[in-house]
């Protein structure tokens, strides 16, 4: 029997697994910011999928930078209590199992370049906006190395509107957008609204394209799939010159499952 999760700054998703390959049993939860609740919480939401074997394998992937050995939380901008509490051990003293630890836009986009909508593609790009903004790059149906991890929410920018320099984060996520508008993301239905933050993260996903010069980009998250796809198209078409042509730019279709999928598939 598998445990994956799935923990993001706003809600956790919890799955089980039998045969590693798909999910029979799942729920999804609000994340608690405290530590200690969430264990509680997290025990709690399994023991009531009714687990009907011993489990084997935990994977877990966090929104936010791993420590080097890859056991905790080093920095999570949305759980901050969560930072180098042992997060790994924690979990494996609560299900009797080892536990791997993993970014979770690192998960997700594992699972969509290789059971989603970058399946056919060699090198994918993968954002995900939500609560907040991350990504990876997925090359050859693997995780690309990385030093500390793949942050690329976290680059500047500089909007000609009022000249300030901004994370990426800070402009397109739904934290942002709450910020910015006074509505959360879901309640917000101005189409100007949402054509003006497609055009910012168009901005960003510009620099992300140059970096990493993927064959398709995959957006997914509960703000990105809300995004103006022809509207981040056109804004591209005029600042992306350098490249004979644009990369192939789609929504995910694996949804809520993706962090779960991909959790399955570092597995085993």
């Amino acid at each position: 029997m598998y445990l994956i999760l799935g923990i993001g700054g706003t809600h956790t998703r919890i799955g089980l697994s039998i045969d590693g390959q798909s999910i029979i049993h799942s729920s999804k939860v609000y994340t608690n910011k405290n530590f200690d609740q969430a264990m509680a919480e997290i025990k709690q939401t399994v023991d009531g999928l009714g687990v009907p074997r011993e489990i084997q394998q935990i994977v877990v992937g966090v929104a936010g930078i791993l420590n080097q050995d890859k056991r905790s939380l080093f920095h999570s901008p949305y759980l901050p209590d969560w930072d180098n509490k042992p997060l790994s051990e924690r979990m494996s003293q609560i299900f009797s199992a080892p536990c791997a630890l993993h970014n979770d836009a690192e998960l997700e986009g594992l699972a969509e370049a290789t059971r989603g909508a970058g399946q056919t593609h060699k090198i994918v790009g993968y954002l995900v906006v939500g609560t907040g903004l991350g990504g990876a790059r997925i090359v050859e149906g693997k995780v690309d190395q990385s030093a500390f991890g793949m942050e690329p929410g976290h680059q500047l920018l500089t909007l000609d509107e009022d000249n300030s320099i901004e994370e990426w984060e800070q402009l397109v996520s739904g934290t942002a957008i709450e910020k910015i508008t006074g509505h959360k993301a879901k309640e917000l239905d101005d189409p100007k609204t949402w054509e003006l933050l497609s055009k910012r993260f168009a901005i960003g996903l510009h620099n992300t394209i140059v970096h990493w010069s993927p064959n398709i980009v995959v957006i997914s998250g509960s703000v990105g799939k809300r995004l103006d796809l022809e509207a981040v198209k056109r804004t591209l078409a005029k600042t992306l010159t350098i490249y004979p042509h644009l990369p192939e730019i789609v929504f995910g279709t694996l949804g809520d499952e993706a962090a779960l999928l991909g959790g399955l598939q570092v597995a085993t």
